[in-house]
């Protein structure tokens, strides 16, 4: 959800090991390089040094570097090889994490799927139409 010129996030924090509490927060989205990954690499999210980040570790909220492609972007408007992190699942059997942007070019992106509030209308269908 956001306004016209900036995207804001709700979310839960996690437990607080002292008090054992969690709160809700509603803020602005973070545009700060919090991640690199590789297409090379199977996408993995590493920091900003290039190591791994553990996937239980992973968060969304934060921008992600794809650094092998399109190396030494000079053109105009925004840097293709960024984007922001919407949301990241994570797999315990296989303990891998699958993030994605908010240009989410998968299926379940491009039909508003699993999106509270879908950017086009409803799923699977354009907004109504008036006769």
């Amino acid at each position: 959800m956001g306004d016209a010129g900036q995207y804001w996030v709700a979310g839960i924090t996690p437990t607080n090991p002292n008090t054992g509490e969690r709160r809700l927060y509603y803020k602005t989205q973070r545009t700060a390089i919090d991640y690199t990954a590789k297409i090379s690499d199977g996408l993995q999210l590493r920091d900003v040094w290039g190591r791994r980040v553990d996937p239980w570790r992973a968060r969304p909220d934060g921008g992600v570097r794809i650094t092998d492609s399109l190396i030494a972007w000079d053109g105009l408007g925004d840097n293709p090889i960024e984007s922001w992190i919407a949301t990241i699942e994570y797999d315990s059997a296989t303990q891998r994490a699958t993030w994605r942007g908010l240009d989410d070019t998968a299926a379940e992106g491009i039909f508003n799927l699993r999106r509270a509030n879908p950017r086009y209308g409803k799923s699977f269908g354009a907004g109504r139409r008036v006769v």
